[in-house]
């Protein structure tokens, strides 16, 4: 539960360790789990929930196709661009 509301809010699946306690206490108490019940989930375990979780979101990744759209867009870019950090995340200016 705690890695689908997660990614529902990131979209994308942190390390486990990064997710914040209060998070986790949050849900715990909504989902009426134990105060003491700690997450523990080995790294295999992990792989199959993130493709479970895939499954059921109905998450594809769009693999060289969208490789290729995003070279061609960074490449347009850098035609015209100063600072070419702001090719990887135009946003942070």
């Amino acid at each position: 539960m705690i890695l689908l509301k997660v990614y529902q809010r990131l979209y994308y699946f942190p390390e486990p360790q990064t997710i914040p306690g209060a998070v986790i206490s949050h849900i715990r108490a909504v989902m009426k789990l134990e105060a003491d019940l700690v997450p523990d989930i080995s790294p295999a375990t992990l792989q199959r929930y993130h493709v479970a979780l895939r499954e059921h979101l109905e998450i594809t990744t769009l693999g060289k196709q969208a490789r290729h759209v995003a070279t061609r867009a960074m490449h347009t870019s850098a035609q015209v661009m100063n600072n070419l950090a702001d090719l990887i995340n135009p946003l942070a200016r």
